[in-house]
């Protein structure tokens, strides 16, 4: 297979061009390079993402290799790449500079208008090249997919990922392990990382940046040992300073519990709206409970204790069940801005929740985006790989219908674009909501040895 290499290319739908690019000066004398970009102005709203693209004429020249910097870095960030990343409302100016030349583009951006939930029609779409966000990125473990994904306001993507199963045989097992790996788009991601021990499956992490600039992960934790080796059943969700090279056992950081029995706890976390919402399950039903993030904070730490079964995965350990007391706060003690139920579905054509859950989100609007789908090869009986995403309101009505990804239709150009092998293999792997952008993960197989890579895709959606 030819494998055809795309950059990165973020376009945003309410982007518009102000009027067309000026020349950059160059110096008397020097035969220097030719930098244009293909828009001098453009317009986001904060949590966006825009990559700048532009121009050297008959010489090619790496976005790496050009010197970034923004006026502002209140409203806009940018990346070594030219990523341009909207964090606040306010004007920026965005300038790349090669050799002796340079190039400026004016950014303005707005809070985003949140009156609305974000509209999943673009999904219909079929693949395009500009979907592609980051493709074919190998972390870690090789033969292990990406659990779940988030952003920092940097442009930095954290991953997590479970260890290598290594036939759950002790001393070669890591199975006990997640790993929160922090990297970028398009990027490997095996270096800088953070490893928690028998925290459980590693699914729907948040990335959470707090007043002070500090960066938190919240991930489940507090999970117990099944038969096969792996670690579910998340009794609470931490909240993790990110501190790359430490090791975590069980839980740390702050717990949050529910207290009522459910399990597989996870979090989605919307700072600036002030949302916090917790999802766990039981007997394949999903349930959801969003609460204001700052009350869920000023709760009264209290001790829970409980049992857990944990080890067997060195050599020489053994696998036992032992009695543990985490102090954590209690959100039964709050009452919820809303809180639902998804039962299991039967009908995969039309049910909600019939394929696996693969993650969800929230955002100002104050809508949870359900994302479900399974994994398969296309040689195998029950056909190709399938995504959906059903968009909620807080007391469960759904605001907009079960939407399929149509992009992994076309196995095809999946694998000319180098997202995927001949096995067709794309299991969804987490949501993200930023601005009016929406972002989905998904795990496919590369070479022949099906290793396990990690891909993100980025829709432009609107709010209807």
């Amino acid at each position: 297979m030819k494998k055809i290499i795309i950059a990165y290319v973020l376009t945003v739908m309410v982007l518009l061009p102000f009027h067309s690019c000026n020349k950059p000066s160059q110096e008397v004398g020097k035969d220097v390079l030719d930098l244009t970009f293909g828009e001098n102005s453009t317009k986001m709203n904060t949590g966006e993402k825009y990559l700048i693209k532009f121009s050297t004429g008959e010489t090619k020249v790496s976005s790496l290799s050009l010197t970034w910097t923004s006026s502002d870095e209140q409203v806009a960030i940018v990346t070594n790449a030219g990523e341009v990343n909207a964090v606040g409302p306010g004007r920026a100016s965005i300038k790349a500079i090669y050799q002796s030349v340079e190039a400026l583009c004016e950014v303005e951006v707005k809070d985003t208008n949140y009156d609305r939930p974000l509209n999943p029609k673009s999904l219909s779409q079929p693949f395009s090249d500009p979907m592609a966000y980051s493709i074919d990125v190998p972390l870690i473990a090789p033969f292990r997919v990406m659990q779940s994904f988030d952003f920092d306001k940097s442009g930095n993507i954290y991953y997590s990922q479970i260890g290598v199963a290594g036939g759950f045989e002790p001393g070669r097992t890591k199975a006990h392990e997640v790993y929160i790996i922090k990297s970028q788009p398009n990027l490997t991601g095996k270096t800088d990382y953070m490893t928690l021990k028998y925290f459980g499956h590693g699914g729907n992490i948040a990335i959470e940046e707090d007043d002070n600039g500090e960066l938190y992960v919240w991930v489940g934790s507090n999970a117990t040992k099944y038969a096969s080796g792996e670690y579910w059943d998340e009794q609470s969700v931490s909240r993790i300073p990110y501190r790359s090279g430490q090791i975590h056992n069980g839980y740390a950081g702050e717990s949050y519990f529910l207290n009522n029995g459910l399990l597989r706890i996870q979090a989605a976390v919307d700072r600036k709206s002030d949302l916090l919402c917790i999802n766990a399950t039981q007997g394949g039903e999903r349930h959801f409970y969003t609460y204001k993030l700052s009350e869920a904070e000023s709760l009264n730490p209290k001790n829970f204790t409980f049992s857990v079964k944990v080890g067997g995965e060195e050599v020489g350990g053994v696998e036992q069940i032992i009695s543990r007391t985490v102090n954590g706060r209690d959100l039964s003690e709050l009452t919820p801005l809303g809180s639902f139920s998804v039962p299991a579905g039967s009908n995969k054509a039309v049910d909600v929740n019939s394929f696996p859950f693969q993650g969800y989100d929230i955002d100002g609007s104050r809508h949870v985006y359900f994302f479900e789908g399974n994994w398969t090869e296309t040689s195998g009986s029950v056909g190709q790989s399938q995504a959906y995403v059903t968009v909620f309101d807080l007391q469960g009505n759904i605001v907009y219908p079960r939407t399929r990804v149509a992009a992994l239709s076309d196995i095809n150009r999946l694998m000319q674009t180098g997202v995927t092998n001949s096995s067709g293999y794309m299991e969804a792997e987490g949501i993200k909501i930023r601005g009016n952008q929406l972002y989905l993960g998904f795990a496919s197989y590369q070479e022949t040895e099906n290793y396990r890579r990690a891909n993100i895709f980025k829709y432009d959606g609107a709010r209807e």
